[in-house]
């Protein structure tokens, strides 16, 4: 007879180093009309803070404003946002 036992690997993340990132549309109404928005998700691995904000479309600018209304208030240190820059960097010189 085979037994099995049971593992587990608790997942660790440095403060700063992983975050995860995602969008999804939802519909609101404003003024009595009915829009379609884009709600960022973005959420610090470290303390699984989550952040949330809405938009009226869907574009690159989205998620950098929201990378960069977070990091300030979340006080993660610079790792996110080198790599916020050095994205931004690459897509100014394309």
């Amino acid at each position: 007879m085979v037994s099995f036992k049971s593992v587990s690997t608790p997942l660790a993340f440095p403060a700063g180093e992983t975050c995860q990132f995602d969008w999804n549309h939802e519909y609101v109404i404003l003024g009595g009309v009915l829009w379609t928005v884009k709600v960022a998700h973005f959420r610090l691995a470290y303390s699984r803070r989550m952040f949330l904000a809405a938009y009226p479309r869907e574009t690159q600018e989205m998620v950098f404003d929201i990378l960069n209304e977070c990091i300030p208030s979340a006080q993660v240190g610079h790792k996110i946002s080198d790599l916020i820059a050095w994205k931004e960097s690459k897509r100014v010189s394309q």
